[in-house]
């Protein structure tokens, strides 16, 4: 590290919470994606999350469980953004959903959360899997008439 750097750092330790505070980023750069250039929905998406972290921390004990609100508001948050954006693409491609087609969390659909999983950052692609076909007892049995 540079040595003025440190000297900055050393002299001014409130930069480090604001410029090293990796939760604030991410909280920054999701509200940037769900709200896009829309103040009053960023706005009203911000006061929401730090109204559940204010609701979750009035109940914490421990750092640990600290940290742990500050994990589940951004997964709020991402996880909120992701289901919005696959239900606009499905909207968007005919309209309306039909019943024939699969809903946000449906299998097969490529903009669902699942085929948004290798976009992630870190993630990977996600790992295929296969189908595995159950059939009855009871329903082989009473297909050949017996009891």
């Amino acid at each position: 590290m540079l040595p003025a750097l440190q000297t900055v750092f050393n002299e001014n330790p409130e930069l480090i919470a604001k410029s090293g505070d990796m939760v604030q980023h991410a909280e920054c750069a999701l509200l940037q994606l769900a709200a896009n250039s829309n103040l009053l929905g960023k706005e009203a998406i911000h006061r929401h999350m730090l109204g559940l972290k204010a609701r979750l921390k009035g109940t914490a004990n421990s750092e640990l469980e600290y940290l742990l609100i500050d994990r589940i508001a951004i997964c709020w948050l991402g996880v909120n953004y992701y289901e919005q954006d696959a239900a606009s693409q499905l909207l968007s491609e005919k309209g309306q959903p039909s019943e024939h087609r699969p809903t946000v969390l449906g299998r097969g659909k490529k903009r669902s959360i699942a085929g948004q999983y290798h976009e992630l950052p870190g993630l990977g692609r996600r790992p295929k899997t296969r189908r595995v076909v159950r059939r009855s007892v009871f329903a082989s049995s009473s297909s050949n008439g017996s009891k």
